[in-house]
């Protein structure tokens, strides 16, 4: 059997089609951003999913999801780890590719349902069964690529992260798609006016949005540099280079703050116990005459009688006291620590190279001169539940502070980035963004970014930020309006009367 499909002629089961929704999925992301390729990504994966076996469904399906994932994942081989941990970095990304593409073989086996509507109905809403899992439980969570990413950089359209947020988003991208490949030219025309008068609707909602200028003068510091980890005095060679060189342009600049932002792990070792970071901290506080210093550091906290290292942010002020603390929740798994390690004894013998971390236990936002900050560590700025549920506890700027110099000059950094894009549109505050080697930002709650310093960039920004209260319907509501939207579009799909099939799916 021949399929027509816009004047191209296709043999039945033709594996042409998953290798262009492969190459329309890397178009559309870092470092292309092609972004009208996002919508049709998955239109002849899903054209030609019908016409195929549950088996060679399931196999497009994954083989078309690991091609997209071993060049998006590749960042973790650039990654810098301890010697003789190198050979662990393969197994890891074919691990964690393999496991995320088998979530699409999954979605494959819905594209075989016979009735187009069902397939509409149940087809995406699998999907984000799928997304939820990927981005909850999946080695306790690893949304990374996910199909919204792209939408951060689009006036109009971005503002549906405020509504539905990164998941209903990513829904809405894949039914988009869906309806494309089951009605063709009048699906694709449908949408396409759809997404205009959502983009219309949104760029008015931005124009109409203003957003104050004033707000404490919040200053970041990039001293562009890493130091590796493996030597305690080379380590703090590096850093005082690094950090001398930022010292010297803040003097130079006359450069004043209220609050100074540091990164991720911003000195070696544990802040508290080093009279090394302590007079570093006094350097960059008397510099910019700043009354507080927020930084990533190593702490300890006891539970069940024994000592396990947190990472944590600081808040210290002038004199360095401490003033609060926040541990990170969500530890990155098989880098910082093993997933369940805490509840199974057991796994506490087995060594990857992975670090002995533990989780925090709480979100909560620090308070400085009466005004709360959300802190995300790293890793954190990827879920969605973090952000909303520090804004949901009354912060009123969000911190990211990183450290992505582990991941080199790849993909890694730069897609990082946007997950904190994500967070400032999702609960429409500004972001603070410290990286220790980059990217480092002030992103504002359009998602759009104000002053920003590349990877490996040595500097600093300077900026009043803003406090901002009120919820968007996406923080008060969190996934119950993906929930009404997914109600939505089912309605919608149910009540479309039954049109006849057109030649492609004469044989459904």
């Amino acid at each position: 059997m021949v399929l027509k499909v816009q004047g191209w002629r296709w043999e039945r089961g033709s594996f042409w089609l998953p290798l262009f929704s492969l190459l329309f999925w890397l178009l559309a992301f870092p470092p292309f951003r092609w972004v009208p390729f996002l919508f049709v990504a998955w239109v002849p994966l899903f054209l030609w999913a019908p016409t195929v076996t549950a088996r060679r469904r399931f196999l497009g399906f994954f083989l078309v999801a690991a091609g997209f994932y071993l060049v998006h994942l590749r960042w973790i081989l650039h990654m810098q780890v301890e010697p003789g941990v190198e050979r662990y970095l393969v197994a890891g990304w074919l691990l964690l590719v393999a496991g995320m593409a088998l979530l699409w073989g999954l979605l494959g086996l819905a594209w075989g349902i016979r009735k187009r509507r069902y397939r509409l109905l149940f087809g995406p809403v699998l999907w984000l069964l799928l997304e939820y899992f990927r981005g909850w439980w999946l080695f306790q969570g690893f949304p990374w690529a996910t199909p919204a990413l792209p939408l951060v950089a689009v006036p109009g359209l971005r503002l549906g992260f405020a509504l539905v947020g990164m998941y209903g988003l990513g829904y809405l991208v894949i039914l988009f798609n869906a309806l494309v490949a089951e009605y063709h030219e009048r699906g694709f025309a449908g949408g396409l006016l759809a997404l205009i008068l959502l983009a219309a609707v949104g760029l008015l909602a931005e124009h109409r949005m203003p957003l104050p200028d004033t707000g404490p003068r919040i200053l970041i510091l990039q001293p562009g540099e890493l130091a590796p980890g493996w030597d305690y005095e080379e380590d703090w060679r590096i850093t005082r280079r690094s950090y001398g060189a930022v010292l010297q342009a803040l003097q130079r600049d006359s450069v004043r703050a209220d609050l100074v932002v540091l990164s991720e792990s911003a000195f070696p070792g544990y802040f508290l116990w080093s009279d090394r970071a302590k007079n570093l901290a006094r350097e960059i506080l008397r510099a910019t005459h700043a009354r507080a210093l927020l930084l990533g550091t190593t702490h300890v906290q006891r539970r069940h009688g024994h000592r396990y290292p947190t990472n944590t942010a600081m808040l210290v002020d002038s004199l360095l006291r401490v003033q609060g603390m926040y541990h990170k929740v969500h530890l990155v798994p098989f880098g910082e620590w093993l997933p369940y390690e805490d509840r199974w004894a057991w796994l506490e013998r087995l060594d990857f190279g992975q670090g002995d971390y533990r989780p925090g236990d709480s979100l909560v936002p620090l308070t400085w001169d009466s005004l709360r900050l959300g802190v995300l560590i790293c890793f954190e700025s990827m879920f969605p539940a973090v952000a909303r549920g520090l804004v949901r506890r009354g912060a009123r700027i969000l911190v990211n502070i990183s450290n992505d110099g582990w991941f080199g000059r790849s993909l890694g950094p730069v897609e990082h980035f946007e997950y904190a894009r994500m967070r400032a549109l999702e609960t429409h505050r500004f972001v603070v963004r410290a990286a220790k080697v980059g990217i480092s930002a002030f992103i504002d709650p359009l998602g759009r970014v104000r002053q920003r310093l590349d990877f490996g960039e040595a500097g600093y920004l300077v900026a009043r930020v803003p406090p901002l209260s009120g919820k968007t319907p996406y923080a008060t509501w969190g996934e119950g309006g993906v929930f009404a939207l997914v109600l939505l579009a089912a309605f919608i799909i149910l009540a479309t009367p039954t049109r006849r099939k057109g030649a492609f799916h004469e044989n459904l």
